[in-house]
């Protein structure tokens, strides 16, 4: 689970947070209050690939800040890793059902 890296609370926010995160965000420049800002109000989120998993994404204008986090079986919060990327990355997804108007419409009313 947790483990001690320096300069970086494993328990941050309330929140476990794994070593492994612990590590990615030193190794990325990112701090604690970014990722709990990514988690408490994210721009959007999504299932992770993991199974009860959860991703955050967090937008602003310099940064993207990406959150991978799981709920345990004492439905604690456990933040497995997170990264960062340039803002310019964003893609918002479109809904499938908004996907198929825009293309009723660009077909139909040229």
């Amino acid at each position: 689970c947790c483990g001690t890296i320096k300069g970086m609370d494993p328990f941050y926010g309330g929140k476990i947070w794994t070593k492994h995160a612990l590590q990615r965000a030193k190794e990325r420049n990112l701090t604690q209050k970014e990722i709990l800002n990514a988690i408490r109000y994210p721009t959007t989120s999504e299932d992770g690939q993991t199974h009860g998993s959860r991703k955050y994404i967090k937008v602003d204008k310099e940064k993207m800040v990406e959150v991978i986090v799981k709920e345990n079986e004492k439905h604690q919060i456990v933040i497995l890793s997170c990264w960062g990327n340039s803002s310019a990355k964003f893609k918002p997804r479109i809904p499938l059902w908004e996907s198929m108007v825009r293309w009723f419409l660009a077909r139909f009313f040229k």
